[in-house]
Formats: structure tokens, C-alpha cells, sequence
């Protein structure tokens, strides 16, 4: 919880329907694990399993009136977000959080990049890695088909001299490319500043990253892309592209999804599977 404080001040949950507001002042903290440790000595729910979704919540609803329910850090969602696609209750999540501001980080419209790293490497958590040729190829193609009073963000952690190699010497010349980067992996003290400016994209492009996940969950996004293993991003109107299928295709598919949402007002609403 070392990153939540931050985060509070721009949550408000006394917003949604869903949430008690009269909350009694004597309550109990109950931690509800799974009984056995995963293979990673973790005790979090597999909630993509029909059973221990069930389990989870028999739990939870034979636990007394003046518990509040802690879950296992890092605990996935699984199946249950599968409900974000229902409008009235995403509708209902998005009045929780507020990340606008005064302050013009950069004029619409963009495109944005959320690129993982921080703790995300290709011998630490090897699934979620994308790899920088995959970035790089994207970035390079970006000039050809974003329209030209589109400019271009890169949210990501750490070095960021690789993407230096990108051939967008017109984007930079016209002050169109911008990168978002820290070099603190855990607590990033620009978290607040990407979740805006991802959120607000008329364009995102998202890695393998709950963040960008959220990002597209509570943004209004022309074309909303994923580049993940497992087409996980469980948002309908999300296109999922796994990492390691033919450039080209990849690119193809990036390129007919812009020039798509070029000609039409509506979101675009298919999935890549």
C-alpha cells in the first residue's frame, strides 16, 4: 500500500453507487488468502477459475457485517473484469477518479505509448516483456499514418536512450515527440502524470500493464491496442496484438486501425485475437 497516498487525491469513492457511505466506526480488517501457497509461495486467487471465483465469493459473503475484505497484494481481478464491458457499472467507476488538470502537458491530439519496464525485463517477468524492436518499428511507422497535427508520447521507467534509434527526425523538428520517463521502478513519481496523459489520448497503445489497462478502462479513446501474450485486456473495444506475431501483421493491423478511426466518428469496436 506504500503508493496509495498519492493516489487517494485523485479518488473519490463516495462518487460510485456502489460503495457504503455510511461505514461503521468499529470495523475488523480480514485478510482472505487462499489456504495453500501457489508455486511462487503466494496465497492470491487464480479469480480466471471458475471455482475459486465461486470460493472467493462465498467467502466474502460469510464474512461478519464488520469486516473489511483485504485481499492478497497484487491480486488479479480475473473474471470479474469482465463486467467493465457493462456501461453501467464502468459508467459508475469512472466517476471515482479525477486526474484533470489546469496544467497542458502536451496539446490534442496525440498519440500515446505506455512502454513497461521498471521491474519488466526479459529475465524478470519474461511474458509481459515486449521487446524494444517491436516499440521501435511502431514509433518509425507512427509518421506514415497518424495525421499531421497528430504528436506522439512515450510513457515507460528507465533508460530510454534506445528509442533514440526511431527514424522521427520530422516529428522532433516539429516538436511533435515527446518521452515521459523516470528511473524509479516501484514508486514512479511521474504515475500520476502518465495515467493523465494516457487517459486522455485519442490514440493509446498499451504493453502487457494493468496501468495502461486502467488508462483505457477510464479514458474515451478512438483506438485503444494491446500488445500482450494472453489477450488479456478484457475491454471489448480493445485490440489485442500478441508481441510475437509477424511485424507486418502487427503493423498492418496498427495501421488500419488509425486510418480507420480517421474516417469514421464512432469508436472502433473489434478484437485481434
Amino acid at each position: 500500500m506504500y503508493f496509495c497516498d498519492k493516489w487517494n487525491k485523485h479518488a473519490n469513492f463516495t462518487k460510485c453507487s456502489r460503495v457504503a457511505t455510511l461505514i461503521p466506526k468499529n470495523l475488523k480488517i480480514s485478510y482472505l488468502e487462499k489456504r495453500e501457497n501457489d508455486q511462487n509461495g503466494n496465497r492470491k486467487w487464480d479469480l480466471n477459475n471458475k471455482n475459486e471465483l465461486n470460493e472467493l465469493i462465498n467467502e466474502i459473503v460469510d464474512a461478519d457485517d464488520d469486516n473489511i475484505i483485504n485481499l492478497p497484494f497484487d491480486q488479479s481481478a480475473g473474471l470479474l473484469l469482465k463486467l467493465l464491458n457493462k456501461k453501467v457499472i464502468r459508467d459508475d467507476i469512472k466517476k471515482i477518479f479525477s486526474f484533470n488538470s489546469d496544467e497542458k502537458i502536451v496539446e490534442e491530439p496525440y498519440i500515446c505509448i505506455h512502454i513497461r519496464r521498471g521491474d519488466c525485463t526479459p529475465t524478470n517477468h519474461p511474458t509481459w516483456y515486449v521487446k524494444n524492436e517491436i516499440f521501435i518499428h511502431i514509433i518509425n511507422l507512427l509518421p506514415q499514418i497518424i495525421p499531421k497535427n497528430y504528436s506522439v508520447i512515450i510513457c515507460t521507467q528507465g533508460d530510454v536512450s534506445w528509442i533514440n534509434s526511431a527514424t522521427i527526425s520530422t516529428l522532433i523538428s516539429q516538436n511533435r515527440f515527446f518521452i515521459s520517463s523516470t528511473n524509479q521502478l516501484f514508486i514512479n513519481d511521474r504515475e500520476i502524470v502518465d495515467m493523465r496523459l494516457m487517459l486522455n489520448a485519442n490514440i493509446l497503445i498499451g504493453g502487457s500493464s494493468s496501468f495502461s489497462r486502467w488508462a483505457g478502462f477510464l479514458g474515451s479513446h478512438t483506438v485503444l491496442i494491446d500488445i500482450n501474450r494472453d489477450n488479456e485486456n478484457p475491454l471489448k473495444e480493445a485490440i489485442n496484438l500478441d508481441p510475437d506475431s509477424n511485424i507486418d501483421f502487427i503493423s498492418n493491423i496498427i495501421c488500419n486501425s488509425i486510418n480507420l478511426s480517421n474516417t469514421i466518428d464512432e469508436k472502433v469496436n473489434y478484437k485481434i485475437f
